[in-house]
């Protein structure tokens, strides 16, 4: 039997069929929701979006687990950490330790959740919205918090190996130690979307454009002028579509995805994204 797929067709033996969504190498998925605002990956998948929170083993079917917009994740085996949108009551902040069976909300949080990052017992949220904003911090697993009003919407945060970053929505870095931030660079105006960093501890900016920074190495390099999403240990999203990035020579190339892009997550060794109203696609294998 003759089997093709171009674009959003099928041919079978010269009969075309309408398919899902066709991007290259890349497929639309079947999801709850086309407005999908992050995923990530543990024991399933998790997708957050405007409805809520869903889960699958297999992207075909969904669990419903949350019925509140969703505006970040995070995933570490069965626990699940989400950040929600907007003013939600009890709090915009709560976590699941058996993969969403039973919940608990963090009490005192309430600005908007844009991210969140874990290393063993240290958390950090980065909240906000446009004019106030700070970083929420916990050193013992969520027992206790302690916040840092940083007076600008922290877009992301990253628990790093041996220091802890973060990422204002006025392009404004900043780095601690312990638990005290403050600025140690400032970028053009645009939000810092994502920070990255490998296993040699450089780190990699995503924003108004990608930006490295070597160990031990006081000085920011431009390495692409893409305006950067989000960033893996394969990609770097964009609002101009997909690239790939070789961390060797920190090279970044485009993908075959074209469409703008969003979030990045692997599952079961297969990639994940999220395009802005065009919901979730695989990386079909090779």
């Amino acid at each position: 039997m003759l089997f093709i797929i171009l674009n959003s067709l099928i041919f079978i033996n010269g009969l075309s069929l309408f398919f899902e969504d066709y991007d290259n190498n890349w497929i639309k998925t079947n999801a709850p929701s086309d407005q999908i605002y992050c995923i990530d990956s543990g024991v399933s998948f998790y997708i957050g979006c405007k409805e809520g929170l869903f889960k699958s083993i297999d992207i075909t079917r969904w669990d419903s687990l949350i019925q509140k917009p969703v505006r970040s994740i995070k995933v570490i085996d069965e626990k699940i950490f989400v950040g929600l949108w907007g003013a939600q009551k009890p709090s915009t902040f709560l976590y699941s330790l058996d993969d969403g069976l039973s919940w608990t909300w963090v009490e005192g949080i309430n600005d908007e959740v844009q991210s969140i990052s874990i290393n063993d017992s240290t958390i950090l949220l980065g909240v906000g919205f446009p004019g106030n904003g700070g970083i929420f911090i916990s050193e013992n697993f969520g027992k206790t918090w302690n916040f840092q009003d940083l007076e600008n919407p922290i877009y992301s945060v990253k628990v790093g190996k041996s220091k802890m970053y973060a990422g204002g929505e006025d392009g404004t870095f900043y780095e601690a130690q312990h638990s005290e931030f403050s600025k140690i660079h400032k970028f053009p105006p645009w939000k810092i979307y994502s920070i990255y960093e490998d296993e040699f501890e450089n780190l990699i900016i995503a924003g108004f454009k990608i930006y490295l920074k070597r160990k031990n190495v006081n000085d920011w390099e431009e390495i692409s002028s893409i305006n950067g999403i989000d960033i893996s240990e394969k990609y770097i999203s964009s609002i101009t579509g997909l690239y790939t990035i070789d961390y060797d020579k920190f090279i970044i190339k485009p993908s075959t995805f074209k469409n703008n892009c969003w979030g990045i997550c692997e599952f079961n060794k297969t990639n994940f994204i999220i395009s802005a109203n065009n919901g979730l696609w695989k990386e079909l294998k090779k």
